[in-house]
């Protein structure tokens, strides 16, 4: 029974997951139409703020949840009503100083002040959903974080538009903004007051210094992710404009259609390599990571091939510029795939602390190469500097899980010349995209050819799998 509930609920957490990264897609042929380049270019800076001001706000603190409740059994509730407290006691002390700094603050970020004041409390309402989130996922009670999906998602795109036809019709970008932020803050103080309203529930001294003791040094971890993720487009807006800034984020949006596919998965394929890892059933998992490669490799490379028509039919005219940098973010996030392969080895002997520090390295790189070539190439180089960031990631946590196997006693069972062969195909199709793009026959050609190789140079790694749903 337990094992059918745990099934259901990963299901439905992936559900939910795709669900609000899909609806945020489709949502993009709307609003790519209704803002202008520059709008939406400060949209989505915004937006970059914002995710990472929510980890300040939270604290790291919702990754101790689930140690936590079996630290505090039978007095969850008072460690969740504890946690809610200290982030709204930090929204309400970063408010309160925004508020006495804000022409500083506007300067610097190009935003008014009841942008700001959207940002932050949306923040908070972010910081909320992630306490709320984890303490669904202990008691597998997907069918209300799928009810927070639905809701947080459909309400942001409703009152967006909603917004930009009524009452702020000539400022369209608050409107995005109002509409954006207006489901989290409801979602955040409704859960805040359920948590303080349940009698006896309050503040403990001793689980705040636990909460804040096991997540402040989470924060840079959360940080450099947010980083090496968002903080190429505030980069972008403070260096180049926000126009440059709204066409990298639309190609960037259609590029993640690629990620959120691969996190979706690995929802499943990590829990099953650590069952393995039990059994230390290792050459089993060699077998399964080069049919899961393979899979993600073709849809990585059917991407890149329909890419110039993807963003035709979702945008306009206007972001059509941006299509050379599609091929350099979806390499970069194959080589993002490719750690989450086989980072199960670090989480399997515990040695997460190296997650954070290489994701920290990475982050730094990206910064630093886009403070370089930004100025230099313009907001192109950005792609190029994430894929950059990437790889080194891909190479670090490569070695890292080769030494940990080999301080175990365990053979490496992943062989680097199974990644590099999806790899070459993968930059082969992206090279062939950017050269035949003026000649879509001649692509499609090449695209079917270039899959029958593959097809049978994979030939053992596929059929095998292909053979029992033939015999079903």
């Amino acid at each position: 029974m337990n094992e059918h509930r745990e099934i259901k609920a990963g299901v439905g957490y992936t559900i939910g997951n795709i669900l609000i990264k899909g609806i945020s897609f489709i949502s993009l042929p709307v609003f790519s139409r209704l803002l202008s380049t520059t709008e939406f270019g400060y949209f989505n800076t915004y937006v970059s703020y914002e995710a990472i001001i929510t980890i300040f706000l939270g604290l790291g603190m919702h990754a101790s949840i689930k140690t936590a409740f079996y630290d505090y059994k039978g007095k969850q509730e008072t460690y969740i009503s504890t946690q809610s407290l200290i982030v709204l006691f930090v929204t309400i002390l970063l408010l309160s100083t925004y508020l006495i700094f804000r022409n500083s603050v506007n300067n610097f970020t190009g935003f008014t002040t009841i942008i700001t004041v959207f940002m932050i409390a949306q923040s908070f309402g972010a910081a909320m959903l992630n306490i709320v989130n984890a303490k669904l996922t202990l008691t597998y009670n997907y069918k209300s974080y799928l009810w927070y999906a639905v809701y947080n998602t459909i309400l942001n795109v409703v009152l967006s538009v909603v917004l930009m036809f009524t009452v702020l019709r000539d400022n369209r970008l608050l409107a995005r903004v109002a509409g954006a932020s207006i489901p989290l803050i409801t979602i955040g103080l409704l859960s805040i007051c359920r948590f303080e309203y349940i009698k006896g529930k309050k503040y403990d001294t001793g689980m705040a210094r636990y909460a804040l003791a096991f997540g402040i040094p989470l924060i840079w971890h959360y940080l450099s992710q947010q980083i090496q993720s968002q903080f190429d487009r505030i980069m972008i807006t403070n260096m180049v404009d926000a126009a440059a800034t709204g066409i990298y984020s639309f190609i960037y949006t259609i590029a993640n259609i690629f990620q959120i596919i691969f996190y979706s998965t690995d929802n499943a394929w990590g829990v099953w390599m650590l069952d393995k890892m039990v059994r230390k059933k290792y050459m089993m998992i060699r077998e399964k990571a080069n049919q899961y490669m393979l899979f993600i490799t073709v849809i990585a490379c059917g991407m890149m091939f329909v890419s110039k028509e993807m963003i035709m039919v979702v945008g306009t005219s206007m972001y059509l510029e941006g299509i050379n940098i599609f091929i350099p973010i979806i390499i970069g996030m194959f080589f993002l795939f490719l750690y989450t392969v086989f980072v199960g080895v670090e989480y399997y002997f515990k040695e997460t602390k190296y997650i954070g520090i290489t994701t920290f390295i990475a982050a730094s790189v990206n910064v630093i190469t886009n403070f370089i070539f930004i100025r230099i190439f313009g907001y192109q180089a950005a792609a190029y500097t994430t894929l950059l960031s990437y790889v080194i990631m891909f190479a670090l946590h490569w070695f890292i899980a080769k030494r940990i196997l080999k301080k175990n006693s365990i053979k490496p069972f992943f062989k680097f010349k199974s990644f590099a062969f999806y790899i070459i195909i993968v930059i082969f199709s992206g090279i062939i995209v950017t050269v035949l793009n003026p000649f879509p026959m001649i692509k499609y050609s090449v695209a079917i050819a270039t899959l029958c190789v593959v097809a049978l140079i994979t030939k053992k790694t596929w059929l095998p799998f292909i053979k029992p749903l033939f015999r079903k």
